[in-house]
């Protein structure tokens, strides 16, 4: 009787590849979690649509709900806004998956976008309660993560390679890779 011998071969990359995506998962998590709880906060304790100044003129928190998208635009088609932000997660989370260079602002994007669809799944509208002088609109924490994580997104792609040969600096990384 002959035993075979198997050798598994994990390539380097692949405990590696392994924690990026977990933490890239974690991120979404995290920002569904904090906004989620955020807005059923403002939504139990601010008074719809009444200013309270926590630092007057330019930060003050004011409870709205927006069946539409930005600025309340397409607010009588809100099913279609709830179809869109599931194709965006759906997108995201292939993208999370797929595309390494830029992983963490892709995964703030992803919670941000998955926090707005749970919240239209819920309740039919968005709660929005943060307000910034001088932007005109009222927002909400997946609305940061979205932006922040198209900044990271924009920079990272943006970014020359940290390394150059003929640089001087031939075989060292000069700048952290953005993840």
């Amino acid at each position: 009787m002959k035993r075979r011998l198997t050798v598994r071969v994990h390539s380097p990359n692949a405990n590696g590849t392994r924690r990026h995506l977990a933490v890239a998962f974690a991120v979404p998590a995290l920002v569904l979690g904090v906004d989620w709880a955020t807005k059923s906060w403002a939504a139990s304790r601010l008074a719809k649509g009444v200013v309270t100044w926590v630092v007057q003129p330019w930060f003050g928190l004011r409870l709205i709900t927006n069946p539409g998208v930005a600025f309340g635009l397409g607010a009588r088609v809100p099913l279609l806004w709830l179809l869109v932000g599931a194709l965006a997660v759906l997108g995201l989370v292939v993208a999370v998956m797929r595309i390494p260079r830029g992983r963490i602002g892709l995964a703030l994007m992803l919670g941000g976008a998955a926090g707005n669809v749970l919240s239209r799944l819920a309740s039919g509208h968005v709660t929005d309660f943060l307000q910034v002088w001088p932007w005109p609109a009222v927002f909400n924490l997946a609305d940061v993560a979205l932006r922040v994580g198209a900044i990271w997104v924009l920079v990272a792609w943006l970014r020359p390679d940290a390394m150059r040969e003929g640089s001087g600096t031939a075989g060292r990384r000069i700048i952290p890779p953005l993840r």
